[in-house]
C-alpha cells in the first residue's frame, strides 16, 4: 500500500514539475511577444512624431 501511495505521489510531483516548466516557458514567450509589440508601437509613434516635425519645417 505504501508503494502505491509513493508511486502516485512521485507521478504527481513529476507532472507538477512539468507543468511548472511549461508555464515558465509560456510566460517567457508571452513576455517576449508583449515586449516586441510594445517596442513596435513605440517605434511607430516616434516615426509619426518625427514625420510631423519634418512636415513643419
Amino acid at each position: 500500500m505504501i508503494r502505491i501511495i509513493g508511486g502516485c505521489t512521485s507521478r504527481q510531483n513529476c507532472c507538477i514539475d512539468g507543468d511548472t516548466r511549461n508555464a515558465g516557458k509560456l510566460i517567457k514567450q508571452l513576455s517576449l511577444k508583449y515586449s516586441r509589440r510594445r517596442q513596435e508601437a513605440i517605434t511607430k509613434e516616434l516615426m509619426d512624431i518625427l514625420g510631423g516635425a519634418e512636415a513643419l519645417k
